[in-house]
C-alpha cells in the first residue's frame, strides 16, 4: 500500500525546474545534431541548406518553448516549496498539480508547433534567405512532417517517462485524482494512435529520404541513420509497452491481491491518463469495500454476521412486513437504586460489561438486538430473517438461558470483588408483529412493533412478582415444549382479551434466581 512520503523527502524527489528544461531541450538539440551529422555525411551540397534550416528550427522551438519553461519553472517551485513546507499532497494547487503532470503533452504540442511552423516557413525561407529549398521542397515538406512527428512522440515518451517515474509517484502519493476535479485525461488512444502513425509512415518516409533518396550514400551516414532509427524505435516502441503494460498489469495484480483479501492494498497512480483514471477508480472502489466491511462490523453489533450480510446484500426487504416472531425483553431488577449508590463512570462501566455479555448472548443464537431501553434489553428472533418459528422460539428460549448463565458469572466477579448481585427479569412472547424501518426520512430505525411487543413487556414485569428470572407466554411455551421443560406459574387477564394469559416457567431454571417473589404476588391485568 502506497503510503506518502515526507515533506521533505517529496519535495527533494520532485524533478527541479532546471533539469526538466534542461532535458527538454538536451533530446530536441540531441536529435537534431544527430540527424544534421547524418546529413553532412550523405546529402552533399543540399546539407548546406537543410543543415542551418534544421538548426534553426530547433532555436525556433526554444523559442517557443520559452513560455512553457517559465511556467513550468513558476509552478514547479511553488510546488517544491509547498512540499517542503509540510502541504499534504492532496491539498497542493490543483492547477500546477494538472499542469505538471500534463507535462509530455504540453511538450508534444510544442515541438508540433515548431515544426508546422518550420513548414509553413519553407516558401518564405526559400525566397529570402536560402533560394536552394526551392529545389528540395518535397524533403522539407515531407521529412519535415515525418521529422516532427518522430520528435514529438520522442520528446513526449521522454517527459511521459519522467512523469511516471518522479512526478506523479509525489503529486498522487494519495493514489486518487479525485481531488484534481473533472479533469480531462489524456486518452491511451491517443499516444497510441499517434505511435502507430510515427511507427507506421513518419519513419519508412524518414528513412526513405534519408537512405534512399540521398544524394551520395555512404555507409557512415546509412549505419547512423539505421541506429538513430533502431534507438528512438525502440525508445518509443518501450516506453508504449512498458507505460500500457505497466498500469494494466499493476492494476490486475492488485486486482489478484483484493481477491485474496487484501483490502490493505493500493493500485499506483502514474499519471493523468486512461490508466492513471482507471488505477484512481480501482483505489476508489477498494475504498468502497473497506467502507461496507467496516459497514459490515458495525452493523454485526446489532445482529448476527449472517443477517448483516442478507441485508447489505438486499436479499431483505426493509419496509414494514407483517411477521410472527419471538420478543425478548430482559432488564436489571432495582437498577435505578443501584446507579444511584455508582459514579456515571462506574455506572457506564456496570452497564458495558453487563450489556455486552447480554447481546453476546442474543447474537449467539441468531437473534436481533432491536435497542437498549436503559438497562433494558430488547431483542427479536424471527425479524428480518425468520429460521421458522419454532426455531426462533427455541433460540430466543436458549437465548434467555445462556443469558442468566452470563450473569451468574458476572455475579460470581462482583462477589469477588465485594460487589452486590445483580438480578434480571426476562419475557418472552411469540406472535404477529409489525416488522419495518420506522422514524423520519433522516433518522429511520428497524425495529418491531405491535401488541406482541408490548405483551413481552409486561411478562418481563412480572418475573417480580411470579419468583421467576424468566416468563414465558403459553405461545412460546408451546413451541419449545419437545425441547426445553417448561411449567405453568398462574394466568393473568389481558386488558381487551375475554381468556386470560397463561404464563409458564423454565423447568431447567432455578426458581429464585436472580428475583427474589414478592410477599404477595400481584395479579397484574396485561
Amino acid at each position: 500500500m502506497n503510503t506518502p512520503a515526507s515533506s521533505s523527502s517529496s519535495s527533494s524527489s520532485l524533478p527541479s525546474p532546471a533539469s526538466l528544461v534542461l532535458t527538454i531541450i538536451g533530446i530536441a538539440f540531441g536529435i537534431a545534431g544527430l540527424f544534421v551529422l547524418h546529413g553532412l555525411l550523405t546529402f552533399g551540397d543540399r546539407s548546406a541548406v537543410l543543415v542551418p534550416y534544421t538548426l534553426g528550427g530547433f532555436a525556433v522551438f526554444t523559442l517557443l518553448a520559452s513560455p512553457l519553461f517559465a511556467v513550468l519553472a513558476r509552478r514547479q517551485a511553488r510546488l517544491r516549496r509547498l512540499l517542503h513546507d509540510g502541504t499534504p499532497a492532496r491539498d497542493l494547487p490543483v492547477d500546477d498539480v494538472v499542469a505538471t503532470l500534463r507535462l509530455p503533452m504540453h511538450v508534444f504540442a510544442t515541438v508540433v508547433l515548431q515544426f508546422a511552423l518550420s513548414i509553413a516557413s519553407a516558401p518564405l525561407v526559400s525566397a529570402w534567405w536560402l533560394p536552394e529549398l526551392q529545389n528540395a521542397k518535397t524533403h522539407v515538406y515531407v521529412g519535415g512532417v515525418a521529422f516532427g512527428l518522430v520528435c514529438a512522440m520522442t520528446q513526449f515518451y521522454a517527459m511521459n517517462n519522467i512523469v511516471r517515474t518522479r512526478i506523479a509517484p509525489v503529486l498522487l502519493v494519495d493514489g486518487t485524482l479525485a481531488h484534481l476535479g473533472p479533469r480531462q485525461p489524456v486518452r491511451v488512444a491517443w499516444h497510441m494512435m499517434a505511435l502507430a502513425v510515427t511507427l507506421g509512415i513518419a519513419w519508412p518516409a524518414l528513412l526513405y529520404l534519408l537512405v534512399v533518396d540521398a544524394d551520395r550514400p555512404s555507409w557512415a551516414g546509412t549505419t547512423l541513420m539505421v541506429v538513430i532509427a533502431l534507438s528512438l524505435f525502440i525508445f518509443q516502441m518501450g516506453s508504449a509497452l512498458r507505460s500500457v503494460s505497466f498500469g494494466v498489469g499493476h492494476v490486475v495484480e492488485r486486482m489478484q491481491a483484493v481477491k485474496a483479501g487484501d483490502l490493505t492494498t493500493r493500485a499506483e497512480v502514474r499519471g493523468l491518463d486512461t490508466l492513471g483514471e482507471m488505477a484512481s477508480h480501482f483505489n476508489a472502489m477498494v475504498e468502497g469495500l473497506v467502507q461496507r466491511e467496516q459497514l459490515k462490523e458495525t452493523f454485526g453489533r446489532y445482529v448476527t454476521r449472517q443477517v448483516a450480510d442478507e441485508i447489505l446484500a438486499g436479499r431483505v426487504a426493509l419496509g414494514g412486513e407483517l411477521r410472527t416472531a419471538t420478543v425478548l425483553f430482559s432488564d436489571i431488577r432495582d437498577f435505578t437504586k443501584m446507579s444511584e449508590q455508582l459514579s456515571p463512570v462506574d455506572v457506564v462501566a456496570f452497564l458495558n460489561e453487563y450489556l455486552g455479555a447480554m447481546v453476546d448472548c442474543v447474537l449467539e443464537h441468531d437473534g436481533v438486538l432491536d435497542k437498549f431501553i436503559g438497562d433494558a434489553v430488547m431483542a427479536v428472533f424471527g425479524a428480518p430473517i425468520s429460521h421458522g418459528t419454532q426455531k426462533d422460539a427455541e433460540n430466543a428460549v436458549a437465548c434467555a438461558l445462556a443469558m442468566g448463565r452470563r450473569l451468574d458469572e458476572i455475579n460470581a466477579r462482583r462477589a469477588a470483588r465485594g460487589q452486590p448481585e445483580i438480578r434480571i427479569g426476562i419475557g418472552l412472547h411469540t406472535g404477529e408483529l409489525v416488522a419495518g424501518n420506522i422514524g423520519s426520512p433522516r433518522r429511520m430505525e428497524y425495529t418491531v412493533i405491535g401488541d406482541t411487543v408490548n405483551t413481552c413487556s409486561r411478562l418481563e414485569h412480572l418475573t417480580k412478582d411470579h419468583g421467576r428470572r424468566t416468563l414465558l407466554s403459553s405461545t412460546t411455551a408451546g413451541f419449545v415444549a419437545a425441547r426445553f421443560g417448561t411449567v405453568e406459574v398462574g394466568t393473568v387477564p389481558i386488558r381487551g382479551r375475554a381468556e386470560a394469559l397463561s404464563i409458564h416457567g423454565l423447568v431447567d431454571e432455578d426458581a429464585a434466581a436472580g428475583c427474589a417473589p414478592s410477599k404477595e404476588p400481584a395479579r397484574v391485568v396485561l
